[in-house]
């Protein structure tokens, strides 16, 4: 079922990764500093930490709410 992959593909992909390939563009057309992409990405990185957090922490809900936002 779980496979693993051959020697090199995530590497492969990596370069094919439209986000990377937007950063490098922004910097290579000099609108945003690497400095300021990654404070960016840090700050969205905290954010999401911080979400798993709460997430984690929160209670599970009741079962009787399982459906209370699904409409037909």
């Amino acid at each position: 079922l779980f496979r693993s992959r051959p020697a090199g593909e995530l590497d492969e992909w990596k370069l094919r990764d439209p986000i990377n390939i937007y950063n490098q563009q922004l910097i290579s057309q000099k609108i945003i500093e690497i400095g300021t992409l990654d404070e960016i990405f840090e700050r969205q990185r905290s954010l999401v930490e911080t979400s798993i957090k709460t997430v984690l922490a929160s209670p599970a809900p009741e079962i009787s709410t399982l459906l209370s936002h699904v409409t037909d």
